[in-house]
């Protein structure tokens, strides 16, 4: 379907949030695009040599006329050409210690010997964002055109102390590339984690989230899109919003959902913080709000039996 340039009043990115599900086989197989529609894989979600292969999430661009109304999806091709611009990190090393959800903040640092607390100030959590040592940044990555080959993301971490000399390590974060349509496909890493201190024996791990010197390939950040116009290339087509990517864990169980979804999470955050007057709260439904968790509920006690 053509769209007239002059009928755009800006575009948005879908998914609006991306899940990448990490893996160390070189392939891969596209995340779930239709809300409640898992990917159905005709060889298994593993490759030949039983390694776990990579969820990709791809992200499209669709028009909005004035009202918000739908014009359609916009593609690179004879109209209009799509640049993507993808910006991922993963901060983990700078973060505070894990602390859990009702317990007080203690402000210890993770990996506290490297870039510590100012002294004499009151700590923040605008301040770990300074620990660039400690933080794997990828910088914006841009791909363009169609069918573009993979574009790595990759940062660098070091955790030496102030009186210590030591190379930054290289880690890759994923990559992107786009389809036959100009669409953006981002592959998250391998999963890997590993001990920068020492090697040759990995210390062992003293918490199942805050341990010294280790570091992961996961990450999250932002996906943008510049649309330009060939008949038109003088007019400005807007991007309404940014869209997220997370990177997370393989999904061992495809096709049954957790009873608490991300939507519930996001939700309750809203519902529970200071919120903005705009904000009217969630829209209960029945098909909506209460028939997905009693479907979760009983799809979940087969996983007891395995």
């Amino acid at each position: 379907m053509t769209v007239p340039p002059e009928k755009i009043a800006f575009v948005d990115i879908y998914p609006p949030i991306g899940i990448a599900r990490v893996g160390d086989s070189d392939e891969y197989y596209l995340g779930p695009e239709i809300p409640g529609v898992e990917p159905i894989q005709k060889n298994g979600f593993k490759d030949s040599q039983h390694r776990i292969k990579k969820q990709a999430v791809r992200f499209r661009v669709y028009a909005y006329g004035e009202d918000s109304q739908l014009l359609g999806e916009l593609t690179d091709g004879k109209e209009y050409a799509l640049e993507w611009t993808v910006h991922v990190a993963n901060k983990k090393a700078a973060w505070v210690k894990f602390r859990g959800r009702y317990e007080d903040e203690e402000w210890n640092l993770r990996n506290p010997e490297v870039q510590p607390w100012p002294k004499n100030t009151e700590p923040t959590y605008e301040y770990t964002d300074q620990r660039d040592q400690l933080i794997i940044d990828s910088g914006e990555q841009r791909v363009s055109k169609i069918s573009q080959q993979p574009v790595p993301l990759q940062g660098q971490f070091c955790n030496a102390r102030p009186d210590e000399k030591k190379e930054p390590v290289d880690v890759n974060l994923g990559s992107l590339l786009t389809d036959e349509h100009g669409r953006l496909v981002f592959l998250p890493s391998n999963g890997d984690s590993f001990c920068t201190r020492d090697s040759n024996r990995h210390p062992d791990l003293e918490s199942e989230m805050d341990n010294n010197d280790w570091v992961d390939s996961t990450c999250d950040g932002t996906v943008k899109v510049a649309v330009k116009s060939h008949e038109s290339p003088e007019t400005k087509i807007k991007l309404r919003n940014k869209a997220t990517i997370i990177t997370a864990p393989p999904k061992f169980t495809p096709g049954i959902q957790s009873v608490t979804s991300l939507l519930d999470l996001i939700e309750d955050i809203y519902e529970n913080q200071d919120r903005k007057e705009d904000y009217k709260g969630c829209i209960l439904s029945l098909g909506r709000t209460f028939m997905p968790h009693l479907g979760m509920v009983c799809a979940m006690p087969p996983l007891n039996l395995v």
